[in-house]
């Protein structure tokens, strides 16, 4: 009876482009006047047949509304907002009419129950507002028909059992009508929702039916054309891929495609990217990276675009962008990979040994090796390196990857000393403002002649542009570990971290360099025998103060967000007090556990860092002098001309207060940094305890840590210094 129902409904006022919303709204409309209408004339019959004619009369009248309703919105097809309130308010007034035809709401066989269809029906269109007011009118309907009962000289009043069993009939009708509501509701809902997740699940076993999927966009498309097309009523899918500034056909059966111009319009444009056509519709591929990759194309006179219809659309065309992006991305890797193997060959020809890295521990070997000596796992090369750079850097084990580049670790040949070489992919340096803020550090680091300063051994450039540092090999781990791990220092541990810290951005300054990205994973705590020694690292924002004009433009904000200074953050240029406030920030975190400057997202930190004024130490950590805070508050205020003057003497007051405090028994302190390295990781099988994988170098520029190398050409050969 349903399906009769449905099928029936579904053929009543069907617009030429509806969204599923109002589709499902049309449906439950039409089939619950198609119940209502047969119901009213049966009401009417019987009540005819006993003798009540009045009451037969209203309920042929209501039989008449519903039917001559639908007939209009059949033929006039002009939306169903109008037909719906006409109907929402019927149902009010035919309540109030029966009600007080028939003797008052008591006596009328419920009829007034009819009327709350109305406000229930604005309700599930929806438009609060009209139920709200359609409740209302129900409402002052009752009582309007309590007033009149008895009053109306025309009045038929039920009989008592006449009454009992119109009561019961009454609330059948309500319920039918609510029951097919819900039950359309729902029934509608779930059929959309199950053909989504159908042509979902057909897409992603299409794509997964095979490793290289991608590849067989044509037969993919062909497959998924057929099922799709009788889904939406389609008559052919066209597929294009976006190639050299113009479209290539992948799948086109012979239809005309879109202007590439067309496209890109509907890609950039807010809202729904569907590109309306007299037969049919296109629609823009978007690529993983979200830009034009392709076309697709629906053909179809008798398309009928309801919201389920357009989301299965739009679900093919997100899964084939990104199968046209991998399948390009994978042609790229290819085309790169024979270049780098012709490279490798190359340099094997003229007797270069080349790199290989371990895939499970890091460990480096040469091109002879098979596999990794210490696992057994297999051998990868991630990149086309010479496994001696200048024939003197023997590569011992990769130390990190990222977006940027690599850092390995490296034995110096010459000097029979382990230093770490950090790696800067050349394709980075087409943009000549990377490459001099590269050539920025090494000079820089050069400059600044200090033990607190990591120190440079050489530098230069591989043929392809690669650019690359060395540098020595620390043992130990960075601030940021160690505070993750460990929580925050005792007093003299600080206060050795804040000395040896200014006297290492002291001699920064002097030799005219800001760092500019002052914070706990660029400060080194180097093992000693007696404790740790600190180290800067990463000079790769630094900011001479002298030389080198017009790098960083003001206006442009360059840093870490939390540890930096507001100016920093407004893009004003900076000075040696930009280094304070934030090597402040960070030791005032290293002494309390807590940064400085709060916040859970960007926006806020960065209002924060120029509004928020930082908790004093003795706030947080009971027992800190009033004299710290002081210390602190100056360091650390919004306004730099308020800051003190120089790094080394501001440290020097702080280091004296703290070397002077007790023990704090709250704080444990931190451990040696060779048992914080082996908590924060576990070894993988078979390393040797003497290789140290926490070794570090400066850090790499900030980027999303990437694992693999996705793009680019290697044509590395021995390297050249600079």
């Amino acid at each position: 009876m349903i399906g009769l129902l449905l099928d029936a409904a579904g053929r009543i006022g069907a617009g030429p482009a509806e969204t599923e919303d109002d589709r499902v709204r049309r449906l439950i409309w039409s089939a619950t006047l198609i119940c209502a209408a047969p119901l009213s004339a049966l009401m009417a019959v019987a009540f005819a047949v006993l003798g009540l004619r009045l009451a037969a009369a209203v309920w042929a009248i209501g039989a008449a509304f519903w039917l001559a309703e639908l007939l209009l919105f059949h033929l006039l097809r002009r939306g169903l907002n109008g037909f719906a309130l006409a109907s929402q308010l019927a149902c009010v007034v035919f309540a109030f009419v029966g009600s007080i035809s028939l003797g008052g709401p008591l006596s009328s066989g419920g009829l007034i129950l009819m009327g709350l269809i109305g406000p229930f029906y604005a309700l599930v269109f929806p438009r609060p507002r009209r139920a709200a007011w359609l409740l209302v009118a129900c409402v002052v309907s009752v009582a309007a028909s309590v007033a009149l009962a008895g009053m109306l000289p025309w009045a038929q009043v039920l009989p008592p059992v006449v009454n009992l069993v119109m009561f019961g009939a009454t609330l059948t009708v309500v319920a039918i009508f609510v029951f097919v509501t819900l039950r359309f509701f729902v029934r509608e809902r779930d059929r959309a929702l199950a053909l989504l997740r159908e042509a979902q699940d057909r897409i992603s076993r299409l794509l997964e039916s095979s490793p290289r999927a991608s590849e067989t966009v044509p037969e993919w498309s062909r497959s998924v054309a057929k099922d799709i097309g009788a889904a939406i009523g389609a008559d052919a899918i066209g597929i294009w891929e976006l190639e050299g500034g113009g479209l290539i056909p992948v799948s086109n059966q012979d239809l005309p495609p879109p202007s590439v111009e067309e496209l890109a319009a509907a890609l950039s444009a807010a809202g729904s990217r569907f590109i309306e056509r007299t037969d049919g519709v296109a629609v823009p591929l978007a690529g993983m990276s979200g830009e034009l990759c392709g076309a697709l194309v629906v053909h179809g006179a008798g398309l009928v675009w309801g919201e389920s219809e357009r989301r299965l659309l739009a679900g093919l065309a997100h899964q084939l962008g990104a199968a046209l992006d991998m399948g390009r991305m994978r042609r790229q890797l290819d085309v790169a990979e024979q270049r780098r193997a012709s490279t490798r060959r190359e340099m094997q020809a003229r007797g270069i040994a080349t790199l290989q890295v371990c895939r499970s521990c890091g460990r480096c070997y040469d091109h002879v090796a098979a596999r990794c000596a210490a696992d057994g796992a297999t051998l990868e090369s991630p990149r086309t390196l010479p496994y001696r750079l200048l024939d003197r850097y023997r590569f011992l084990r990769v130390l990190g990857q990222g977006g940027m580049g690599m850092v390995l670790a490296a034995h110096d040949e010459k000097l029979a000393r382990d230093v770490a070489v950090k790696l800067i992919r050349a394709e980075h340096f087409n943009d000549q403002g990377m490459k001099e803020r590269f050539e920025r550090e090494a000079r820089a680091v050069a400059r600044i002649q200090h033990p607190g300063v990591i120190n440079l051994h050489d530098s230069g450039e591989l043929e392809d542009g690669t650019a690359f540092l060395v540098m020595e090999k620390l043992t130990g781990c960075d601030l940021a570990a160690v505070l993750r791990s460990a929580g925050r220092g005792t007093p003299a541990q600080v206060a050795a971290l804040i000395r040896e810290g200014c006297a290492a951005l002291g001699a920064a300054h002097r030799a005219g360099v800001v760092h500019r990205d002052v914070k706990p994973e660029n400060i080194f705590l180097v093992e000693t025998p007696g404790g740790f020694l600190v180290k800067v690292l990463d000079f790769g924002l630094a900011k001479s103060m002298t030389i080198e004009k017009g790098l960083t433009q003001t206006g442009i904000m360059v840093g870490t967000p939390r540890y930096m200074s507001p100016e920093q953050v407004r893009g004003e240029d900076v000075d040696a007090g930009t280094d304070i406030y934030s090597f402040a920030a960070v030791c005032h975190e290293a002494l309390t556990g807590r940064t400085a400057v709060s916040g859970d997202d960007l926006a806020r930190i960065l209002i924060n860092v120029c509004t928020e004024v930082a908790a004093v130490p003795s706030s947080i950590v009971p027992g800190l002098p009033l004299e710290l805070d002081q210390v602190f508050a100056s360091a650390l205020s919004k306004d730099r001309a308020r800051r003190p003057g120089d790094i080394e003497r501001w440290g020097a007051a702080a280091a004296r207060i703290l070397e002077h405090l007790l023990p704090d028994s709250e704080a444990a302190g931190w451990p040696a940094t060779g048992e914080l390295r082996r908590a924060e990781r576990q070894p993988p099988p078979g390393e040797a305890d003497t290789v140290d994988t926490a070794a570090a170098s400066p850090a790499l520029p900030s980027s999303p840590a990437e694992t693999t190398e996705t793009t680019g050409v290697d044509a590395d050969r021995t390297g050249r210094r600079r």
